[in-house]
């Protein structure tokens, strides 16, 4: 199926496994550089080389809920890449976080497409 993906960079959020690789893999499928981040290394390293064979090249292990963690894999994405023009945020347990703390984690990623 062709959605018009081609070369369009996408962040996609806990792609290690289940919906977010999933996902991952349809985003490749359609030819869009991938960056990928997941808490499990192993696991993410294991999706990546599935994905690496089908253009996605961005990964970290990170997690989201730390904004912290997550700050390094967004800013890497940004250097690295022409621009970000999707954002998949697939990941669970978000709903045990303060509002605050999750909107600091969107807005990092929203400065850094804005950056791009």
């Amino acid at each position: 199926m062709n959605f018009g993906l081609d070369g369009k960079v996408a962040m996609v959020v806990a792609g290690s496994s289940g919906l977010g690789l999933a996902t991952a893999e349809e985003l490749a499928n359609e030819g869009c550089p991938v960056s990928n981040c997941g808490r499990n290394p192993l696991r993410l390293e294991r999706a990546m080389d599935r994905l690496r064979s089908k253009g996605a090249d961005g990964r970290r292990a990170s997690d989201v809920t730390d904004c912290a963690d997550a700050a390094p894999w967004v800013h890497e994405t940004a250097e690295n890449s022409p621009r970000i023009d999707t954002l998949v945020t697939n990941c669970g347990g978000l709903a045990d976080l303060r509002r605050s703390r999750a909107a600091r984690i969107l807005m990092l990623v929203s400065e850094a497409i804005v950056r791009t």
